[in-house]
């Protein structure tokens, strides 16, 4: 049987040498476009896929890092929406705003919105950032060693979404 289709491959290997061996036409052509079309079809099948798969190997080598920027961004946005409405503070939306969402925390904690400007100060932002988190747990129902310790949790990257999803799924 493998010899068989062996045979008939040749057979078509041969057709198409002597086909290619006669100049070709505008009519021989129009009469048989698959001779011409099938083989360019082939060789650009074979480069779209050489072409998408380098495309997938670039985005995960050298976007993936903003892909996850882009998740965990979106992720302590939603919860942090979330804990704005069961607060019920105004303009929840401002957790999607990169400098908006700090105001937005102000608000949750019940403080002054001009406490905003001491998140753009060097030092001053971390301990700011800290008594601003540790108020927003109280308000959510903590008790105040916990929320001190969430204020303090929340300076860590990646930890500080796990306070944030406990905080947002209180009742």
């Amino acid at each position: 049987m493998i010899y068989l289709s062996f045979q008939k491959c040749m057979e078509v290997k041969n057709n198409i040498k002597e086909k290619l061996k006669k100049p070709i036409s505008p009519k021989d052509f129009l009469k048989k476009p698959l001779i011409f079309f099938v083989p360019a079809l082939i060789v650009a099948s074979f480069l779209a896929f050489i072409f998408i798969t380098t495309q997938i190997a670039y985005l995960a080598f050298f976007h993936f890092p903003f892909f996850l920027y882009l998740l965990y961004y979106s992720f302590f946005s939603l919860y942090l929406q979330q804990i704005a409405r069961k607060t019920g503070t105004k303009y929840t939306w401002f957790a999607w705003l990169p400098i908006a969402r700090n105001y937005l925390m102000c608000k949750i904690a019940g403080r002054s919105g001009l406490l905003t400007l001491f998140f753009f100060i060097p030092i001053i932002n971390l301990g700011v950032k800290i008594v601003v988190w540790r108020d927003i747990a109280i308000t959510r129902g903590m008790s105040s060693f916990a929320a001190t310790f969430i204020g303090i949790l929340m300076l860590i990257p990646v930890v500080q979404l796990i306070p944030l999803v406990v905080m947002a799924k209180r009742p």
